[in-house]
C-alpha cells in the first residue's frame, strides 16, 4: 500500500503483518515508535492509524487467518 499523502509526505509503503504466534513478550527496537501493545479488533480500529485505509486493511489481513 503507498503513502496516500505523498505530495505532503513523500513516496512511503506502508507493510502489513499477521502475526499468529508469539513467545515472549512484545519489545520495541529502536526509537520509531512509542508503545507496542497487544489489543483487540476494537481497540485497534479506534487507533489513530498512520494511513486513512487502516481500519479496512487490518480488517481485511484478519481475515487472511
Amino acid at each position: 500500500m503507498d503513502e496516500p499523502r505523498a505530495a505532503e509526505y513523500g513516496e512511503a509503503s506502508y507493510h502489513v503483518f499477521v502475526v499468529t504466534v508469539w513467545d515472549g513478550e512484545p519489545r520495541l527496537v529502536g526509537p520509531e515508535h512509542c508503545e507496542l501493545r497487544w489489543c483487540t479488533l476494537e481497540q485497534a480500529l479506534e487507533l489513530e492509524g498512520a494511513h486513512p485505509e487502516f481500519p479496512r486493511i487490518l480488517r481485511a489481513a484478519l481475515e487472511q487467518v
